[in-house]
């Protein structure tokens, strides 16, 4: 049970590692704990000096996740370590352009698909009664039933427009993050994604249809299981074996300077679920374009959208991309990276240092 509670440990550190290097690049390393406030003030390290950590814990966790009884419903799985794996190889592999690392995210996700195969449909992915199941390898939970304020999850609150409860509208619907019409006109018309993920419009139980002013998220309201939204018990799907697919796509496009069959197979095994044709694109830069836009349908809201269009876009690209949801950003390089906040520098007594362009 020792190295069970280690590794659950180690799998949240590399975790947190490594999505504090993707936002902020060079970060404070800390591998001992703290036992008091000067020795928490250390200078910020490069993210090539961490990710060795963090596979190291993430390979310490995917040997000793074994305790069946502390494991799913939010404890992470072994394939959850070796799902984890085969996202930071690929990004490793990416902005080194390194083939080795490329193939081990091609190894690991090849690995991890077996074990959580993929839904039939992909609104069953959201379905509340699916938690912890299928193609979920792993998933933060909320418990809005055992709730005393915000254990439940906020996503309807967030994410759900303001409808009229007295109709059969949503409670507490406040509609803080609309989506775009361009998001919305980006899928394809047959894509059963689209009205899984977004809508335009409501009809109420007495038949009468209102229409939004923008299309709004939608992905994560079971409207059987929870039709009168607020608080859910709905869980955030941080890794799922449709990304696993897509990661093998990616990277033997990169590897291959193209896509070769099985790129074209992991690409379309999303594509054919979502009720499209397969993919058409030959070249590496075709390719590469039509991995993005999957993804951006697949995981629409599910936190991926920045880091792909980091990793995956030249700057100009990017700055198109950025320019479609918010016309009037002007953004800069720097931006690539977040800045440090200012208060975590003030604390620090000036070791940590500012991000360049800040």
């Amino acid at each position: 049970l020792q190295n069970q509670l280690i590794a659950e440990a180690r799998f949240f550190r590399a975790l947190c590692y490594f999505e504090l290097t993707r936002f902020f690049g060079d970060v404070p390393f800390h591998t001992e704990p703290v036992v008091d406030t000067g020795a928490s003030n250390i200078p910020r390290t490069a993210p090539g000096e961490i990710y060795p950590l963090i596979l190291e814990d993430l390979e310490y966790a995917e040997k000793h996740l074994v305790y069946e009884s502390r494991l799913g419903g939010g404890f992470p799985y072994a394939m959850s370590a070796t799902a984890l794996m085969a996202r930071v190889y690929l990004t490793i592999g990416v902005t080194e352009g390194n083939d080795t690392w490329l193939q081990n995210a091609v190894n690991k996700a090849k690995l991890v698909i077996p074990a959580f195969p993929l839904f039939e449909e992909y609104e069953d992915i959201f379905k509340l009664g699916n938690r912890f199941k299928g193609e979920r390898i792993w998933e933060a939970n909320f418990n809005a039933t055992l709730s005393q304020g915000w254990k439940g999850n906020q996503f309807l609150v967030r994410l759900l427009p303001t409808m009229d409860t007295n109709k059969g509208g949503p409670s507490n619907a406040q509609g803080y993050d609309a989506a775009t019409d361009e998001l919305y006109s980006s899928f394809e018309s047959a894509d059963k994604r689209r009205n899984v993920t977004l809508f335009h419009n409501f009809t109420y139980s007495d038949g009468s249809v209102e229409t939004f002013d923008a299309p709004y998220f939608c992905k994560y309201w079971d409207r059987v299981a929870e039709p009168n939204g607020n608080e859910s018990d709905a869980t955030y799907p941080y890794l799922r074996t449709a990304e696993m697919y897509l990661i093998i796509a990616e990277a033997l496009n990169e590897i291959n300077n193209g896509p070769n069959q099985e790129a074209k197979d992991a690409i379309n095994k999303i594509r054919n679920r979502a009720g499209l044709t397969d993919v058409t694109a030959t070249t590496y830069a075709d390719f590469k374009k039509a991995v993005l836009k999957e993804r951006r349908c697949e995981f629409a809201m599910e936190g991926h959208r920045w880091h792909d269009l980091v990793r995956m876009c030249t700057f100009d690209e990017f700055k198109t991309y950025i320019a479609n949801a918010k016309p009037d950003a002007a953004p800069r390089e720097a931006n690539l990276l977040f800045p440090i906040p200012q208060r975590e520098r003030e604390i620090s007594s000036g070791v940590l240092t500012q991000n360049t362009g800040y």
